[in-house]
């Protein structure tokens, strides 16, 4: 899967909640995670999902 985003969102996601793209990207690779709809966010113009699993680094900070 190949993963494009706006090289400006990426940079302001990385300074409001300390995790880039490329990392969060990894949860996807996770066998155990778990994929949910997002209905706080989605419109019936788009739909939005949030998935929950461990990415590749082991620190949080």
């Amino acid at each position: 899967m190949v993963f494009k985003w706006d090289p400006l969102k990426a940079t302001a996601n990385l300074a409001k909640h300390g995790v880039d793209f490329h990392e969060a990207a990894t949860v996807l690779n996770d066998t155990l995670s778990t994929t949910y709809p997002d209905t706080d966010h989605s419109s019936t113009a788009e739909l939005r999902f949030v998935t929950i699993g461990m990415s590749v680094t082991e620190f949080w900070w």
